[in-house]
């Protein structure tokens, strides 16, 4: 449990450093950052689909070897 926990504030905290360092290397100008906006979010849904596998295997498992 203490991963899941640890996991969860790591991904929160990056999540909320995004925003946070974009307007920092933009100087506040957003519009400076749109030329790579879909690279990182492409990469950022990566690793969520990611992180959400296991959860799809664990399932995947439980029903072809049935529930118990």
């Amino acid at each position: 449990m203490l991963g899941v926990f640890a996991y969860a504030v790591g991904a929160n905290l990056c999540y909320s450093l995004g925003w946070i360092t974009e307007l920092l290397w933009s100087g506040g100008d957003t519009a400076l950052t749109l030329r790579d906006a879909q690279k990182y979010f492409a990469l950022a849904l990566f690793f969520v689909v990611l992180t959400l596998l296991p959860g799809v295997f664990i399932v995947i498992a439980w029903a072809l070897w049935g529930f118990k």
